[in-house]
């Protein structure tokens, strides 16, 4: 079993394969869109601008709105999450539960709460597919 939920490779399949042969099972705790940055670039004053900006008062609110590091780094931690680019092949199985209402990236204090409800939830799928006799499950199975 490999687990990561690091920023570079947040659903190591590529990995995986390269440890072992056979099927694998993915639990994917899904990925938010990512949209470009509405941000005019060429708006951007240089350094000496912005200094001259900064301490004039009446120059200030005329600065342009771009991205804070809040966002760049939570922009960073999805960008590897997108199930879409991972190597899949026909008997992976990628299973995603859906998102808990409430609960965020950061939100560390829900974290036992949000993992049991996963878990419920993977539980749920799994049997579901069982009992449907899916191919990818059977092979995993047939590998314990």
């Amino acid at each position: 079993m490999l687990v990561d939920g690091g920023v570079v490779d947040n659903i190591p399949l590529a990995p995986m394969k390269a440890i072992k042969s056979g099927p694998n099972l993915v639990v994917h705790f899904g990925v938010n869109p990512v949209e470009p940055y509405n941000v005019k670039y060429e708006s951007i004053p240089g350094r000496r601008q912005l200094m001259i900006r900064m301490l004039n008062p009446f120059a200030r609110g005329t600065l342009p709105r771009v991205p804070g590091p809040i966002s760049v780094l939570r922009r960073c931690f999805g960008i590897h999450q997108n199930p879409d680019l991972l190597p899949i092949e026909s008997l992976d199985l990628v299973l995603a539960p859906p998102p808990f209402p409430g609960s965020s990236f950061i939100d560390f204090d829900r974290h036992t709460e949000v993992y049991e409800a996963a878990y419920r939830w993977c539980n749920l799928q799994l049997d579901q597919l069982a009992a449907q006799g899916h191919p990818a499950l059977e092979a995993i199975f047939a590998n314990k």
